[in-house]
This record gives C-alpha cells, sequence and structure tokens, in this order.
C-alpha cells in the first residue's frame, strides 16, 4: 500500500542573504561571516520595501549585496534558503554624522501579519546567547535615544514584545540574532 503526501507550499518572499559594507579592518574578507558592517547576515526581512541602516566603515562603505533566496525560514538551519536569481534595485542614501553601532532594519509589513512592520536590532556573535543579549540591550538602547524611554522601561518593553529570532545559523563561527519590536506599538519616528 502506497501512502500519498500532501506537498508542502513555501510561500515565496525574496530577499538578499548578504548585505553590507566593507569592515574596518585593512585585508580581504570573504563575505560569509557577518558582523557590524552586515555581511552574510540571512535576515529573511530584509525583502522589498525594507530599509537597512549600516554604519559605513570605510571611505565609499564598499557596499556589497547578492545570495538571492526566494524564501528562507528564520535560521536559514542547512545552508540553503530557496537560492534563486534576482535583479536588485537599491536606493541609497547617506547620513553624515551619525553613528550606528550596526545593523538595523525597518521591515515593512504583509497582509499575513502586521507585526511584520518592525524596527530589527542585527548582531551577530559566536555565542547565540551573547547576539541575543547585544541585540537586545541596542533595542533598550534605541527606544532611550530615539523615543525617550528610561532604561528600565525600554528593559520591560522588550520583555512583553520583542521577538528574538535566530536568523542564520549556518555561517559558523557566527550565529545572527535579529531582536524585531513591532512599529504599530510605538510613537510613529524616523530614525534619521
Amino acid at each position: 500500500m502506497s501512502r500519498s503526501l500532501a506537498p508542502a507550499i513555501v510561500p515565496l518572499r525574496p530577499f538578499c542573504g548578504v548585505m553590507g559594507v566593507a569592515p574596518a579592518e585593512n585585508g580581504v574578507f570573504r563575505t560569509r561571516p557577518p558582523g557590524i558592517f552586515g555581511g552574510n547576515m540571512d535576515v529573511r526581512e530584509l525583502c522589498a520595501g525594507a530599509t537597512l541602516y549600516l554604519p559605513v566603515l570605510n571611505r565609499g562603505a564598499l557596499f556589497s549585496v547578492g545570495d538571492a533566496h526566494a524564501a528562507q525560514g528564520h535560521g536559514e538551519v542547512c545552508i540553503n534558503g530557496i537560492e534563486c536569481p534576482a535583479d536588485v534595485i537599491l536606493r541609497f542614501h547617506l547620513h553624515k554624522r551619525r553613528t550606528l553601532p550596526g545593523p538595523l532594519v525597518r521591515s515593512t509589513v504583509r497582509k499575513q501579519d502586521p507585526d511584520d512592520d518592525a524596527w530589527i536590532v542585527v548582531e551577530s556573535h559566536t555565542d547565540a546567547v551573547a547576539a541575543a543579549r547585544a541585540a537586545t540591550s541596542r533595542m533598550i538602547d534605541l527606544l532611550a535615544s530615539h523615543w525617550g524611554f528610561r532604561d528600565v522601561h525600554a528593559y520591560l518593553l522588550c520583555s512583553v514584545a520583542l521577538s528574538l529570532r535566530l536568523s542564520q545559523v549556518v555561517n559558523e563561527p557566527m550565529f545572527t540574532v535579529a531582536a524585531a519590536l513591532p512599529r504599530h506599538i510605538l510613537p510613529p519616528k524616523e530614525f534619521f
């Protein structure tokens, strides 16, 4: 007797897994390990309409993009999403004399989930728990500096509304955590 399995249907949500500027150090680097410069973060919220803020660490920034995925789960657990060719249109703005400790994303809303419209702090570290703590700490700092929250209130808000997501676990030795806070729970504000 043969068993008939129902097919899995994966909704497509194209994005580029690699988006970043050149690291501050001199040398030749692979795009695989992510860091404060961005890189191979595999943050699936970096789809059409999202805004990525990165610190500029070199003259000219030396931005790189690639590793297009048609779809990927949070975590990219087995080295691949659904890899695909892609035509990508990007728009750049330079915000001079602004400091940024690492990648920050303003994602876009999808009909399925309004919580997808979020501010997302991205941290990469060799220890996933350390990356999660660093992302939470940066979100607390962001809430305090841009919305005027006291640190303790920002910490409490993160405890009840922040989503910590593993964006990638395959770019060892680095793991990437995205800390997302839905924009609809905050007063409207632009970062720059």
